[in-house]
């Protein structure tokens, strides 16, 4: 009998040990939850901040560009519409 009881005070410690480890590793992935939803947070500010920097450059920068040149007449070797109006 005492080797059974031997036994079972030893499967209790060991029993004991492994609920305080997982007890401590969910405490521990809790945590580690915890930032990456806190870093994850940050980063869309971050991302907000630079899309928000870029629209404004972009407006800034098209308010203030020359207008875009006329598109340039055909290449083909042809004569253009003009000297076709004016040869007439």
């Amino acid at each position: 009998m005492p080797e059974l009881e031997s036994s079972l005070a030893q499967l209790t410690t060991r029993y004991t040990l492994a609920l305080d480890m997982i007890g401590e590793k969910e405490d521990e992935l809790n945590e580690l939850r915890n930032d990456l939803t806190h870093v994850k947070e940050i980063f869309r500010q971050q991302m907000s901040a630079v899309l928000q920097n870029n629209n404004t450059i972009n407006t800034n920068n098209s308010k203030s560009a020359a207008p875009a040149p006329a598109p340039a007449a055909s290449i083909g070797g042809g004569a253009s519409a003009s000297a076709h109006v004016n040869a007439k």
